[in-house]
């Protein structure tokens, strides 16, 4: 279990940016939402990550190791997909909303993607499209709550 004290641990509610070093080596000036307070998943080990994810009230990422661990704890998710193979890659038995770029956009085979370039095709999916599913999750957990 990650250190309480440790100052990336602190704030409350706590947000945990998966993958904000490679959108920054890709070329990205700024991470929507980071703050004072943020933290990098670079910064945590596995069992950190794990742990801060165990305690969300939601997740959202792309296809990824944190989004799996989300799934694997039953964290409501807001799960982002390029040209992958959904069908065999998105989560399963677990609470997500699956935005697949191929629902606004054509995407290559996935078998057909050069992984050295810098294209991800996740600039397909609109951001009121992930509000929108971020927003239907927390107001599901609010009915919960009360």
């Amino acid at each position: 279990e990650p250190n309480r004290n440790s100052p990336q641990m602190t704030t409350d509610p706590r947000v945990v940016l998966a993958a904000a070093e490679d959108f920054r080596r890709r070329g990205a000036k700024a991470v929507v939402g980071e703050a004072t307070g943020h933290v990098r998943d670079s910064e945590l080990t596995l069992a950190e990550l794990a742990a801060a994810i165990a305690e969300a009230r939601l997740f959202i990422g792309v296809d990824s190791v944190p989004m799996h661990m989300a799934a694997a704890l039953q964290i409501p998710s807001v799960a982002l997909f390029g040209p992958s193979k959904v069908h065999e890659w998105s989560p399963w038995l677990a609470p997500t909303a699956l935005l697949h770029a191929a629902q606004w956009a054509e995407l290559p085979h996935p078998d057909s993607i050069d992984t050295s370039t810098n294209e991800r095709y996740l600039h397909a999916i609109p951001a009121d499209a992930v509000i929108k599913a971020a927003l239907s999750w927390l107001e599901k957990d609010n009915d919960n709550d009360s």
